[in-house]
C-alpha cells in the first residue's frame, strides 16, 4: 500500500496520477482513519493535537438518512500538490499502532483506512472519492505466541476480519439474489 521511494506502494502511485490529471477547478483532501481493538482513531488527528495531546479520543461511525456511513469529527486535509498528499499520508500512518509479535517485528496491530476526496473548489461539492483499506493480517495466537495487550489486539484484528467476511458474504448473497423478497441483513461496523 505505502511502499518506500524507490518502489512505491499503489496508494503514493495513485496520488502522482491524481495530482497529474486534476483540473484546476478541483480540491483534493485526505482523511485517514485506523481501527484499533474494536475503536476508530483519527490518524490525522494525531498529528494535529501534537504529542502532549494525551490519549486520543476514540470516534463513532454514524449512519445517515440515505444509508451513507460517516465519521463526525474526522479530520480532512487539504492538499494542494502530490508531494503535500504523499506528507499527510506518510505523518498519519506514523501514528498507527505497530509492535513485534513472534511472526513479525513490525507488525500492524490495527486496520488503516485512507479517504481521498475531490471537490469543486468553488462549491465544494463532493466529484469523487477513493478508499484504500489496509487490514491488519489475521494471527493464530500459538504461531505469534501473543500474550496480554498483543493477545487482545489479536482478538479484536480476527473479530473483525470475521465480520468482514460474513459483510462479503451477505452483499454478495444479496447481489446474486436480487430478486429475493428478503435480504441478508449486511453486518458492518
Amino acid at each position: 500500500m505505502e511502499g518506500n521511494s524507490a518502489d512505491p506502494g499503489i496508494i503514493p502511485q495513485t496520488l502522482q496520477l491524481l495530482f497529474h490529471n486534476k483540473s484546476s477547478d478541483e480540491e483534493v483532501s485526505i482523511s485517514m482513519y485506523e481501527i484499533y481493538n474494536e475503536c476508530v482513531y483519527d490518524m490525522l488527528g494525531y498529528a494535529s493535537k501534537g504529542s502532549n495531546a494525551g490519549k486520543p479520543t476514540s470516534l463513532k461511525l454514524k449512519e445517515d438518512g440515505s444509508g451513507q456511513i460517516w465519521i463526525p469529527g474526522l479530520s480532512r486535509s487539504v492538499v494542494e500538490t502530490s508531494e503535500q498528499a504523499k506528507d499527510a499520508l506518510a505523518l498519519g500512518l506514523s501514528y498507527r499502532k505497530h509492535a513485534p509479535t513472534g511472526m513479525n517485528k513490525r507488525s500492524s496491530r490495527s486496520h488503516a483506512v485512507v479517504l481521498i476526496n475531490i471537490a469543486d473548489a468553488g462549491t465544494g461539492e463532493w466529484r469523487s472519492s477513493v478508499s484504500f483499506v489496509d487490514l491488519a493480517g489475521s494471527e493464530r495466537a500459538q504461531r505469534t505466541g501473543n500474550e496480554g495487550l498483543r493477545l487482545r489486539e489479536s482478538v479484536a484484528i480476527n473479530s473483525s476480519l470475521m465480520t468482514l467476511g460474513r459483510c462479503l458474504e451477505a452483499l454478495r448473497w444479496n447481489h446474486d439474489n436480487a430478486k429475493a423478497k428478503r435480504k441478508k441483513h449486511v453486518p458492518f461496523r
